[in-house]
């Protein structure tokens, strides 16, 4: 997801026709939050389960998990709280946008979902079958969650703020499934692995509460 950035970045600095720049730049502003929010809150889950491992144990400085816990756990403050990036990509990069950017994202998923669905010709699409389904559902359902939060924020403003955080976590599983999705296409052996893993992520976040 970051190399993938990386690369809008390049795009935006090769770029000389003043529109395009703006239409990578908008895309570009729309990942920014999903990455450093959802990159780093997973990172420290991750170590948390890591000195989880250990037990009790695993508190103490012999093993060297404490100080990962630690650095790890800083880097969701570091640059902007997840709580910041949240209502930064809720309530700027979707809302006050419209969902332009969001639109345009989607629009890519749907598009290589396309590519790799059974009415394609593409001869992956009986391997590729266990993604596409279940990565095309969660965009839509990515859409429709958008919608009804911008509904709902019209008659009462403190919809944005309650929902913004796990909006953002959703975001990024939905994004994240995009390049498990590229990934399941290498080999058979990968895409049993991937769709193991993103069935997992699809799954999260389904009844999510940012419809409470």
């Amino acid at each position: 997801m970051i190399y993938f950035a990386g690369k809008i970045v390049d795009e935006l600095y090769q770029c000389e026709d003043e529109q395009t720049r703006k239409h990578i730049d908008d895309k570009l502003g729309f990942f920014t939050p999903i990455l450093k929010g959802f990159l780093t809150e997973v990172g420290f889950e991750s170590a948390n389960n890591g000195l989880q491992v250990f037990g009790g144990h695993g508190y103490i400085k012999e093993w060297g998990l404490e100080q990962i816990v630690r650095d790890a756990r800083i880097a969701t403050l570091y640059e902007g709280t997840t709580g910041i990036q949240a209502l930064d990509l809720l309530g700027r990069k979707v809302l006050l946008q419209r969902g332009k950017a969001l639109k345009s994202f989607t629009k890519e998923i749907l598009g290589f979902c396309k590519k790799y669905s059974l009415i394609s010709k593409n001869e992956h699409k009986h391997r590729m079958k266990k993604f596409i389904f279940p990565l095309t559902k969660a965009v839509f359902n990515w859409r429709r969650y958008s919608l009804m939060i911008a509904l709902k924020a019209r008659k009462n403003r403190d919809v944005i703020g309650s929902a913004s955080v796990d909006y953002l976590m959703y975001s990024g599983l939905r994004h994240h499934g995009l390049f498990l999705g590229n990934d399941g296409t290498k080999s058979q052996r990968t895409n049993r692995q991937k769709a193991r893993k993103y069935r997992v992520l699809s799954s999260q976040s389904q009844n999510c509460r940012i419809l409470l």
